[in-house]
Formats: structure tokens, sequence, C-alpha cells
């Protein structure tokens, strides 16, 4: 036996064995087995030592055998061997030997059935080859069995596969010498396929032919293409679960669409087939076929388009008057209505200025369509649908804007110039269909020449809207919204209002924010949007001469704290809207607490706080945030200006400075200190290093004596700018500040914090976070708290800066002050004070300026602190049977979990349940809220974590609904806990406590607190829906 014959034996006999084996459960290992036979003969073959034909040689009695088990053995060998042999080993006579060998396996109608799957493999290989010339017949006699004797219904999809897959290789190798003939068989295999993969294979290749073919082939043949791709049209597949190949219903549905509309020559008959499709019942259809139509106008000739414009025009247009805006179907996630508006755009813009035979985009389809609707316009019929059509029709481009404004404002203005006085429901019906057109108009972006249809109507326009605001009754307001919207739009056109104008739009908006309806929430946003859009068209001085001014007179002729408070407010919300007007405002607010030294304290603070919220608003928007209230960026001096120009300029920030000294009622009162103080905070973050010290310098340097003299208000402006100061700054070093506030600290030494004892703690806080070695170990901590004679509030604060920076000491504080828990002396301070820890304040912001920081924050701060805490205090709370002490632990968890967000507590869920149940008999009714927020947020979250206590939950805050020392607050969170049962709980579980619910809360109808009240008759109302079926 030669050494071939001895290789295809030990392959033959693994042949055989992975064949008896009818589980399969070797197969890898016997593959792996005669892979290595093969791939040793095929490397032999490729040094030349053996040739292909002495391989065949050696099996020639296999693959000619009649045994079919045999030849399947020996063609398996071959196609094996073939593929592991390199590209360029086979010349050119033995690929055309091997390939005729091949051949002759399936020509004339003695097709090898049983080896076919062998005989595909091989041709692929083949085909692969590079010295198979591209001339050779073989490949065009492949093709001919393929048109003529290839039947696909009697192979498997596998097998299909494969004769798609050699089709694919036949055009990518250049093998193709007649078109024609590829074509036929390509459109044999397609028909009547039915596997998706092979579908994908089979769309994807027509689409290959109708871009690559010769035009003649394409055109004789596009009836039988487009034929063998829309008798699936719609498709639908669902795919099987652990689909191998992963071809979803949107693959084919795409794959379709796009060999569809990819062939100008299918337009015959793709129009009439799919404007008769478009006639279909089903959601699903209609949508798949006006994507389809879509593709097939952003792809066709237009002239071919052309051809069928009115018929399609028919169609679309009833499919859009036949639907609404609203017309979402949840179940397929579609919107037929919206999708057949953007086909008619697709269509409009591609016909858009073509000239053809026997067509004219303007006087054919845009005069022709509108006249088909123009009755609806006038007859107020499916007037929103036919606005709709023609509104999305002028979102094309300002040209056919142009064109569609031509036809439609004189329809819109004929019955206003008709009549003097309309009904008011006309006049709502054309506000809200010119809205459309209007908004269209001024997304362009685009100045108006002296000729287009919205300037020569401009005049029409302005007194129509103006004339809605000034002489119709206040009891109008959706009139007055959607007329305060238009203007807003012509504001929004590039230079089409002149400053006059302007002035008299300001003019009427101040009158309505002033009239009695300026309250009302439509009319207040839509007043607020109309001002944002005045200033972005660059006429900020308009609104500071109109509006700003007038409210801000306001503000010192306010003859009620109603007045004073509603124009306040409007001047903080236009600061809102248009944040360029910041500074602005900051400066003429700051203004108002200047002229007398008489200052109405009240009215003051609330200035004083606008002020501080505006400026903090402006900056949070103009710069990035890692997280809440934590870390602002700012990555140039450049940016750093631009946002300090925007935010509030230095004389306003002298004139606050100024204040404090001026007016004694400023400098006691601690909320106007504080505000000021956290205004010279936001303004010190946007400084750069060297503008702090600077400003350090002007400020703060003066008044270190007084504040670390001992005991001084000054504090509170002091600490706040200290925390805005760099980590390594010259002015104030944290060793400076902190030795020196310990040292006020100790000499007042109160027990319990006044408001300018707790800025000396917020200075130590912060100074042990810039400067982490000032505490080296626990004692130190120790020792400041003998010294400060058991000073608790020092002692979270100094906690509280630990612990933003994740200190190597935060855990012993922590648990040194947990411990303190059970001090019948200190206690209950200790369990308030926990609060400290978690709570966000602003001062305790992170700002960084290139390679500068204010401060050491560490962003899972708040989640180390209460992964540290809550474990301690539950193990508390479980070892201890004395109730005062469990009392004291609730209250403590009550403060930690008040402050902490939802994402940190449900790690905790399961273990804090006892404890939350338990603290909704706390007597501290901010014990109780805490609980039932916790629980509330714990059935949002994780329902399936206290399904099991629901009983118990029901009960209790039933309870707790009716006692009215508990607080509405209390009494707010119980009902809000019952109503959530409803829809987080089972029915089967919720149903037997019905009629309790509803008969437990009765007493509830008749609360103290309104809010109370109407949140007891919808939870009412919702257990009596309960289990019903809603129509």
């Amino acid at each position: 036996m030669s050494f071939l014959e001895h290789q295809y034996s030990l392959f033959k006999n693994l042949f055989i064995q992975k064949n008896s084996n009818s589980l399969n459960e070797a197969d890898d290992y016997y593959d792996n087995l005669m892979n290595d036979i093969t791939s040793k003969l095929a490397a032999f073959i490729d040094e030349k030592k053996y040739t292909l034909l002495n391989v065949v040689t050696s099996i020639k009695d296999d693959i000619t055998s009649v045994n079919d088990e045999n030849r399947l053995c020996g063609l398996e060998y071959l196609s094996i061997i073939l593929s592991n042999i390199k590209k360029d080993t086979l010349l050119s006579n033995e690929c055309n030997v091997i390939f005729d060998f091949f051949l002759s396996k399936i020509l004339n109608n003695t097709i090898d059935f049983y080896c076919f799957k062998q005989i595909l493999n091989s041709f692929k290989i083949i085909l692969t080859f590079n010295y198979l010339q591209k001339s050779f017949p073989g490949v065009q006699h492949l093709l001919q069995f393929i048109q003529d004797e290839y039947n696909p219904n009697e192979y498997v999809a596998l097998v299909r596969y494969s004769i798609f897959e050699i089709l694919n290789i036949i055009r990518i190798n250049g093998f193709i010498q007649d078109e024609a003939l590829y074509v036929n068989a390509f459109l044999n295999v397609a028909n009547g396929e039915k596997d998706p993969r092979n579908l994908m294979e089979s769309f994807k290749l027509n689409k290959i032919i109708t871009s690559t073919f010769n035009k003649e082939v394409i055109y004789s043949y596009s009836q039988k293409l487009f034929d063998v791709l829309f008798c699936y049209f719609p498709i639908t597949f669902k795919p099987p679960k652990n689909d191998p190949y992963k071809i979803t219903s949107d693959d084919l549905k795409n794959a379709l669409r796009c060999a569809i509309s990819n062939c100008d020559y299918f337009s015959i008959d793709a129009f009439p087939n799919l404007i008769d499709k478009l006639t279909a019942t089903s959601i699903i259809v209609k949508n798949e076929t006006l994507k389809t139509l879509k593709d097939c106008f952003l792809k066709y000739h237009r002239k071919s388009i052309a051809k069928y414009w009115q018929p399609l025009w028919d169609a679309l247009k009833n499919e859009v008057l036949r639907g609404s805006n609203d017309e979402f179907d949840e179940e397929y996630k579609v919107n037929n209505y919206k999708e057949a508006l953007s086909v008619i755009k697709t269509l409009f813009d591609r016909l858009s200025g073509y000239e053809g035979e026997n067509f004219n985009f303007d006087n054919d389809l845009l005069k022709f369509s509108f006249e088909d609707v123009k009755h609806n316009f006038e007859n107020n019929k499916n007037i929103k649908q036919s606005a709709d059509i023609f509104s999305t029709i002028s979102s094309i481009n300002i040209s056919i804007n142009d064109k569609v404004l031509r036809l439609v404002l004189p329809v819109f203005f004929e019955p206003i110039n008709k009549s003097s006085e309309m009904d008011m429901e006309s006049i709502k019906l054309i506000l809200m269909n010119m809205s459309l057109f209007l908004k269209e108009v001024a997304i362009f972006q685009t100045e108006m020449s002296s000729h287009s249809a919205i300037t020569q109507y401009k005049d029409e326009l302005l007194v129509f809207l103006t004339r809605n605001l000034s002489s119709l009754s206040d009891n109008e307001i959706h009139i007055k919204t959607l007329s305060v919207f238009q203007l807003t739009y012509l504001i929004k056109i590039p230079a089409y209002l002149t400053k006059d104008e302007i002035y008299m739009i300001s003019e009427i908006v101040l009158s309505l924010l002033n009239s009695t309806i300026g309250v009302n929430k439509n009319i207040f946003l839509s007043c607020l949007d109309c001002i944002k859009s005045i200033v972005s068209s660059n006429y900020s001085d308009v609104v500071k001469d109109v509006i700003l001014s007038s409210l801000l007179q306001n503000l010192r002729t306010a003859e009620s704290n109603q007045i004073f408070d509603k124009n306040l407010k409007t001047i903080a919300n236009i600061t809102f809207s248009c944040s360029s007007l910041t500074s602005y405002v900051a400066a003429e607010l700051v203004d108002y607490i200047q002229p007398s030294s008489v200052v109405d304290l009240e009215s003051c603070f609330l200035v004083l706080s606008t002020v501080y919220t505006i400026i903090d608003s402006k900056l949070k928007s103009a710069t990035q945030k890692d997280s809440v209230n934590t870390v602002v960026k700012i990555r140039s001096s450049v940016e750093l200006r631009e946002i300090r120009n925007e935010l509030i300029n230095p004389e306003t920030i002298d004139s606050l400075y100024e204040a404090i000294f001026a007016y004694d009622q400023i400098f006691d009162h601690d909320g106007c200190l504080e505000v000021i103080s956290l205004i010279f905070f936001t303004y010190s973050l946007v400084l750069t290093p060297d503008e702090r010290v600077l400003f350090c310098s002007k400020y703060i340097k003066p008044l270190m004596e007084q504040v670390f003299g001992g005991s001084n208000r000054l504090s509170i402006l002091f600490a706040k700018i200290y925390a805005a100061l760099d980590i390594e700054n010259d002015v104030l070093p944290a060793e400076l500040v902190f030795k020196n506030s310990l040292s006020v600290v100790y000499k007042t030494n109160n027990e319990t914090a006044s408001v300018v004892d707790m800025n000396y703690y917020m200075m130590v806080a912060l100074a042990v976070n810039k400067q982490k070695d000032l505490i080296s170990s626990i004692e130190n901590l120790i020792e400041i708290y003998k010294n400060s004679n058991h000073n608790i509030g020092l002692m979270f604060w100094l906690a509280k800066g630990l612990c933003l920076s994740s200190h190597k000491e935060c855990k012993n504080i922590i648990t040194f002050l947990l411990n303190l828990l059970d001090d019948n002396a200190l206690g209950d301070q200790i369990a308030e004070s926990l609060q400290i820890l978690m709570v966000n304040i602003p001062i305790f912001r992170k700002i960084t300026f290139l390679d500068t920081k204010n401060l050491n924050i560490n962003s899972l701060h708040q989640q180390k602190v209460f992964h540290l805490m809550v474990p301690i205090l539950i193990n508390k709370y479980k070892e201890t049977d004395d109730e005062l002490l469990k009392s004291r632990y609730l209250t403590a968890l009550s403060h930690i979990l008040k402050s902490t967000s939802v994402n940190i507590k449900n790690n905790f869920t399961q273990d804090l349940f006892p404890l939350l149940v338990s603290a909704l008999d706390a007597s501290a009714s901010d014990v109780v809220g805490a609980s039932l927020q916790t629980i509330c947020d714990t059935f949002v979250s994780q329902p399936e974590v206290l399904l099991s206590h629901v009983d118990t939950l029901i009960k209790k805050t039933i309870v707790l609904s009716k006692v009215l020392k508990n607080g509405p607050k209390v009494r707010a969170l119980s009902l809000q806990t019952l109503l959530l049962f409803v829809n987080v709980v089972p029915i089967n579980i919720l149903q037997p406590y019905k009629n309790t619910i509803i008969k437990g809360l009765v007493p509830v109808l008749d609360d103290p607190n309104r809010s109370v009240r109407k949140l007891a008759v919808d939870t009412r109302q919702a257990y009596f829906d309960l289990g019903m079926a809603i129509a």
C-alpha cells in the first residue's frame, strides 16, 4: 500500500467511525484527526512532493464507486484537501481538470444527490484558485446547470445557501461571461426561497445585479427581478430563539426595501403595487409600504416618479386625511400619520424644480395638490391634516416654503379681511394652523427678501396678532397664548422685524405680564419664550429698556408683598431663560438695596436670594459637572473669563461688600449675610488662582484680625471665600486657618452651635480637607474633642471635611461618633448631627482649573460614609433591648436616610427593613417621614424586596394617614405609599385589603390640609378601581 493510499485508509476509518457515532458526541475529535491527515497532504502538494492527480489516483475507486458511502468519503477527502492547499498551488490545467471532474458529477441529468454538498463545497474552493482562467468554459457550464437542471425545491436550506455562495464567488472573482445567463441562474435559485438567511442573500444579490450589470440586461429582466422580490412584500418573519445567524425581522425588511428601491426600471411595477398595498388595513403593512415608497422616491429617477405623481399624491393624501398626529401604535411602535407626511415631503422634494414631458412641479404637483385640499381650509374640514401636509412640504427648503406661503396665506387671511368680527373658534383655528407654517419659516434662519410672501404679509400678520393680544377679552387665554407664539416665530426670522416692531412686541409682552392673566402658566411661558427670542435676536437692549426696567421699577413701587413677589419671580424667570442677562439683572437687583439706610429685610433677603439663584444657575449651565454639587471643571482662562463676564461684574461685588458694612440690618440678618457670602463664593469660583489671591487681599485680609480675634459674624463671609481658595495658596494657608479657627472655637466653647460658630466649624473642616496631614491619627481628633469641651458640632464638621476626601481616619472618627450615641447626655445631639455627613452643601464644591483645585473631594464619599455608618447602626439596634436607645438609633438612621440617594440605599434594603417598620411607630415625625420615604423609594426600585411585608405596611400607613400630629408631610407619604401599592403589588395580594383601605381612609377625606384630602380621594379611587376593567 502506497503512502497516499495509507493516508486515505486512515481518513476513511475515521470517517466511518464518525458517521457511526449516532450521538455526534465525538465529532470534533474525529474532525481534528481527519483535518490533520488532509492538512499534511495539502502541505505535500504545496511543496510539490505530490500532485493533486496523485491524490485523485489514490482514491479513484471510491470517488467513482457506485457505493454512496464510499463515494461520499472520497469526495469529502478531496474537498477538504482542496480547502487546505494554497490558492496559487494548482496550475491552470490542474484547475480545469478538477473543475471538470466535479462538473461531471452534476451535468446531463446525472446529479450525484448523495454527494451534492461535497461537490458544491469543492466548486466554492476551486473558484477561488488563482490560476483558474476567467474565461474557463466550465464556469459557464456550471451556471447553465444552475439555470436549467438545478431544482431548489429538492434541497435543504444549507445546500441552497451554497448555491448563493457560488453565485457570489463567480461574480466577485470575475467569471461572468454572459450576464443574461447569470441572471437566469440567479432567478432560478431565488425562486420560491423561504429560508431567512438565503432570502438575505437573494435580496442582496438582486440589488448587486441591478446596480452593476449592463443596463440592457437589467431592463430585459427587470420584470422578473422585481417579481422575485415583490412576492415577499411585505415580509413577515419572527426569528427563532437562539438563531445562530442573528437575522432579525428588520434586517429582512431593510434588505427587501433596499432591493426594490435600487432599480429605476422597477418603477413601472413598484408604484402601482405599492399604491395598492397602501389600501391595506394592517398597520404594519401600511408602515412598510410607506417606508418603501420613501426609499423609491429617494433612489428612482425623477422622470420615473413624475409619471406617477398624481396617483401617488392621491394615495398619500388620503392616508394623511384618514389619520391623526397621535396615531401611534403601541404594539408595533409606529406612527403611519407621521410616516406618510415624511413620504409626501420626500416626493415633493425629489420633484421640486423638475421639468419633464407633461410635468411642471409648480403648475402640476404643487398647485394641483393645494387646490385638491384648499376646500378643507375654507370649510374647516380636515383642516389640521391639510395644514400638516403643506407645512411639511414647506419645510423642504426656503424656496418651496415661499411658494407654499403664497398659496396658504391668502386663504388664511381671506376670512380675516372679510369680517371685522370673527368668532373665537375661527380665530383659534387660523392661529393653530398658521403656527405650523410660521414655525417652518423661522427654522430656516434665513433673511427674507422684500418679494417673499412672508414679507408681503408682514403688516397683516402683525395687525392680526397684536389685535388678538390687545383687543380680545382676557378670557381668551388660548388665543392670546397662540398669538404670542406666532410673534415669537416672527422674531426668530432673521432681520424680519424692525427695532420699532420689536419695541412694540416687547410692550405688549410687558402688558401681558403685568395683567391679571400674567400668572397663567401658558401665558407666562409663551411670554418668556418670546423674550428669549428677542434676546437671541440681539435685541437684549430692548428687553432691558422696556421689560426689565419696568419690572425692576415695580419692585420699588409694589403696594403689596404679592405684587413684589410676582415681579421678582418674573425677573428671575426671564433671567433663567436668557442667561446672557444674568450680570445685568444681578447688578440691578443689588442696586435695589442701596438707596436708603432703612431696608425692608424681607424684601432684601428675597432680592439677594434671587441674585444668588440666578448666578448659581448660570454657573451650573456654563460648566461641566461630574456629580451633584461636587465637581466643576474649567479648562482655560478664556472660558473662565467668558463665564465670569456673564455671571456678575466686579462693581456688583463691591456694592454687596459695602452693603454688609453700610446696613446693620443686613449685617445682623443671618439670611442676608449668608446669601451675600454665597454670592462671593460663586464669584470666587470663576477667578483664576492669581485673581483669587488679589480678591482675598482686597476683601478678606482686612477681616482676618476680626474673624480670628473672637467669634464674629464676618466668619460667615470668610468661610465661603476660603472654600473657593486653591488648596495650595499663600494668602490663607490651611494650617493658619485650622489653628486660628480652633482657637476661636476653644474660647467660645458653646454647647449649641450658633450660625456664627458653625462657620468656624466649617473653616476647620475646609482646612483639614485642603491639607490632609493636619490630622494624622484618631488621637489628634480625640484631643480636639477634649480641648473643645466635647463640642459635637465641631467633631461632625471635622468628620465631614475628612470624609469628603476619604481620609484614612474616616472610619475611626465615624466609629467614635456613633459610639457616643449611647451617651445619655450627648446621644440625642449625635443622632441629630449625623445628617451633616450626608447632606450636600454648596460651598463643599470642588472646582478644577487646569492643574489646580480648591478641595479634595472623592466622588464616592457619600456611598463610603453610608456603608460605614448603616451596618453599625443596624447592629446596635439588634443588640440592645433599651427602647430609648432603639429610638435614638432610629432617629440617627432617619437623618442619614433622608439625605441619601436611592441607589446608595438599595444595597441595604433587606437589612434596613425591620428598622424602617419600627420607625413608623416613632413619636418624631421626621423619623416616620424618612422611613416612609425610604419604603416608597424601595417599592419603586426593588418592589420584590418588600412584597412579603404588605400586610404590616398597609395597617401602619392607614393609621399614620389619620394622625394629625404627624404633620401633613407624613400623612401625605402614608397615602402615597398606599397609592404606590396599586402599581407595584400584584392584584391577587392586594385585593383582600381593598375594602379595609377604602373604609380606613374615610376620616382622611376631612383632613385640614387640601393636598392630603386630594391624595386621599385619589387613593380611595385607585382601590375602588382595583380589579375592575376600565373602559
